[in-house]
C-alpha cells in the first residue's frame, strides 16, 4: 500500500489543482470512503499553503485540531440509527425488538452496530469484500465490547478475514446470503451491494425493514421488490444525511469561530433525524402514499428546491 508520505503528497498535488474552486461559498469537498481525517487535513494544509487568509469552512470532516467538529465521526451511522428508531416508532415497533444485519465494516456501518448495540438490538453481521463476520451467539448477537474491538481493529484497515477470534467469518458471503433470520437490514458498504435476489432473499428470511446507510447500495430492482412486499423503506437521500448535515454544523461552527461539545451535535443531530422520518411520513400521506418514506422523501425535498427556486425568481 501507499506510505504516509504517498498519500500525503497525492493530497498535496489533488489540493493544488483543486484550489481555485472550492471555498466556504463555492464548494466545500468533504470525506468519504478511504478520505477520512489524515487526508483533510493534508489537503488542508495545502490549500493554506497557496491562499492567504485561508478560511476553516473550505472542508469539512477535518480533524478537531483544525476547525474540525468533535461527533463528525459517528454522525452518518448514529443518525441512521435515530433515523430507523424514529421510522420504528412511528410503525408501533421497537429498536430493541430487532435482529439486524449490518453490511460494512468502514465508518458508517461499526458506528451503526455500536448505536444499535447501545439501544438494545441484536447486531448479527459486519462485512467487507472479503466476506461477512458473524456474531458466534446469533441469538445476543455483537456486544459493545464486540463492536469496540472491531473498530480499534478495523482503524488498522485490516481485512475481517484475519480478525480471528469466536465469530465466525463466512468468505465471499454477504450479510444478505447468510441465511440468517433476521427483521432489519443495513446495507452500509457500497453502491449497488443490495440486488433483487439479495431483496428476495432478505424478505423470504423475516426482515420488514432496509435502511440504507450507503450511497445508493440497494438498485431500483431491489428496492421495487422491498417495497412490492410492504418493508418499510429508507432512503440512503434521507438515512444517510448525518454526514452533510454536520458538515454544515461544522461550517456554521467555523464562521461564529466557536466550539461545540459532543452532546449538543448529538442532540441537533437526533433532532434533525427524527424529523425527516416525521416530515417525509406527513408529506407521503398528503400526496397519497402513506408509508412510502422513499416518495416522502423526494416529495419533500423537491418542495423545498422549488419553493427557493421560486422565491429568487427562478421560475
Amino acid at each position: 500500500g501507499e506510505s504516509e508520505a504517498d498519500v500525503m503528497r497525492f493530497c498535496q498535488a489533488f489540493m493544488t489543482e483543486l484550489y481555485g474552486v472550492v471555498g466556504p461559498t463555492l464548494d466545500v469537498p468533504a470525506g468519504d470512503q478511504n478520505v477520512a481525517g489524515r487526508e483533510l487535513g493534508y489537503l488542508y494544509g495545502q490549500y493554506k499553503r497557496i491562499v492567504r487568509n485561508a478560511d476553516f469552512g473550505v472542508l469539512s470532516g477535518k480533524p478537531v485540531a483544525l476547525g474540525g467538529l468533535l461527533g463528525r465521526i459517528e454522525a452518518t451511522g448514529y443518525g441512521t440509527v435515530w433515523y430507523l428508531d424514529e421510522l420504528l416508532s412511528c410503525n408501533e415497533l421497537r429498536t430493541c425488538d430487532q435482529r439486524v444485519l449490518v453490511s460494512g465494516s468502514g465508518n458508517v456501518a461499526l458506528h451503526c452496530a455500536e448505536k444499535l448495540v447501545e439501544l438494545g438490538a441484536v447486531v448479527l453481521t459486519v462485512s467487507d469484500s472479503g466476506g461477512t463476520l458473524v456474531a458466534v451467539d446469533t441469538e445476543r448477537g455483537f456486544s459493545a465490547d464486540d463492536v469496540a474491538a472491531l473498530k480499534e481493529y478495523k482503524a488498522t484497515r485490516k481485512r475481517l478475514a484475519d480478525y480471528g477470534g469466536p465469530h465466525e467469518f463466512r468468505a465471499g458471503a454477504a450479510p444478505w446470503t447468510t441465511g440468517l433470520q433476521a427483521t432489519v437490514a443495513i446495507p452500509a458498504a457500497t453502491q449497488n451491494e443490495l440486488t433483487q435476489e439479495d431483496a428476495e432473499q432478505l424478505v423470504s428470511h423475516g426482515v420488514r425493514v432496509v435502511v440504507e446507510a450507503a450511497n445508493m447500495p440497494c438498485t431500483n430492482e431491489a428496492v421495487h421488490h422491498l417495497k412490492s412486499n410492504e418493508v418499510l423503506f429508507g432512503p440512503a437521500k434521507a438515512v444517510n444525511c448525518g454526514g452533510v448535515a454536520t458538515s454544515q454544523m461544522e461550517m456554521q461552527q467555523n464562521a461564529t469561530m466557536s466550539t461545540w461539545d459532543e452532546n449538543t451535535v448529538f442532540r441537533k443531530l437526533e433532532e434533525l433525524m427524527r424529523s425527516i422520518v416525521r416530515d417525509s411520513a406527513r408529506v407521503a400521506e398528503r400526496y397519497g402514499l402513506k408509508g412510502d418514506y422513499q416518495a416522502g422523501a423526494n416529495i419533500l425535498a423537491f418542495l423545498r428546491l422549488a419553493k427557493a427556486m421560486r422565491a429568487q425568481g427562478v421560475l
